[in-house]
């Protein structure tokens, strides 16, 4: 499958994740409100960081929770133990 199928191939997927993820993601938010976290950690690499460097403005901004990015590197790449 090249890029160009997966490219048309998005939009019907994106409607698949909406139902399926409807419910999961309603329980999740109801938690959150229950009990809402004082604080979230990260851990993403490449444009996943980037990604997480945008949702933690998102975060801070909107909802007032401090947002920390963890260097997963620490333990994938330099392999050292992190004391959790």
């Amino acid at each position: 499958m090249g890029m160009a199928d997966e490219l048309r191939e998005a939009p019907e997927a994106v409607r698949r994740q909406k139902t399926a993820l409807a419910m999961p993601v309603g329980e999740l938010v109801k938690r959150l409100k229950e009990r809402p976290p004082r604080l979230v950690v990260t851990c993403a690499r490449g444009s996943s960081a980037h990604a997480a460097t945008f949702a933690k403005h998102l975060i801070e901004l909107n909802l007032g929770i401090p947002v920390a990015a963890m260097a997963t590197n620490i333990a994938t790449v330099y392999r050292r133990p992190l004391h959790l």
